[in-house]
């Protein structure tokens, strides 16, 4: 295993990246509500749903102007 993907409470999301970066995992992609820090080596993706899903409705929302003019 070399990616994990983290979708777990902000709360506990260090604990586990401890545990899995022990493990010898090398790539995180993180979808917890959390900064994180992890040691040298381990890649760190960080991916806001929120954002990402405000950019879907803005998008669309422009889609539909343009479709109406």
């Amino acid at each position: 295993i070399k990616i994990c993907i983290l979708t777990v409470p902000g709360a506990v999301a260090q604990g586990i990246v401890d545990e899995v970066t022990k493990a010898g995992i090398k790539g995180i992609w993180n979808f917890a509500p959390t900064h994180l820090v992890v040691p040298d080596g381990v890649i760190l993706q960080n991916e806001n749903l929120a954002a990402s899903l405000s950019v879907l409705t803005s998008q669309l929302e422009l889609l539909q102007d343009s479709c109406n003019l």
